[in-house]
């Protein structure tokens, strides 16, 4: 199929150049640029973290915000709910048939006063 490809990473490159210092001033200098490195990965890695908190903050900000606005939502739902609710109680309650015969607009049937039917005379 052909050669395997080889990614080399920089510090890899460092390594291997350096892998045989031929002093011990070479070899001090090589230890103190491989901290340099990693601490400038560290401050890298820092950065990345503290920005990564201030996101999740501002994401944990707008979700209460979300949560707060469900709930004040549901709550006025709940409120136009009761209030129809009782509005339809207190029509029905109110609203009780007649008792005894039709009289007045009534005695001649619902359709009477489309048709101009007098009230009845009562005997």
């Amino acid at each position: 199929l052909g050669s395997p490809i080889y990614i080399v990473l920089p510090w890899e490159r460092m390594v291997q150049e350096e892998a045989q210092p031929t002093s011990a001033d070479e070899a001090l200098h090589s230890i103190e640029q491989t901290q340099d490195v990693c601490r400038d990965t560290l401050l890298r890695i820092d950065a990345c973290s503290s920005s990564t908190e201030e996101t999740l903050a501002g994401i944990r900000s707008t979700l209460e915000k979300w949560d707060t606005m469900k709930a004040r939502f549901s709550e006025a739902l709940d409120r136009a709910l009761m209030r129809a609710a009782d509005e339809l109680r207190s029509q029905y309650v109110d609203a009780q048939p007649p008792k005894g015969l039709p009289m007045a607009r009534f005695a001649h049937g619902l359709d009477g006063e489309a048709h101009g039917f007098s009230d009845p005379q009562q005997i």
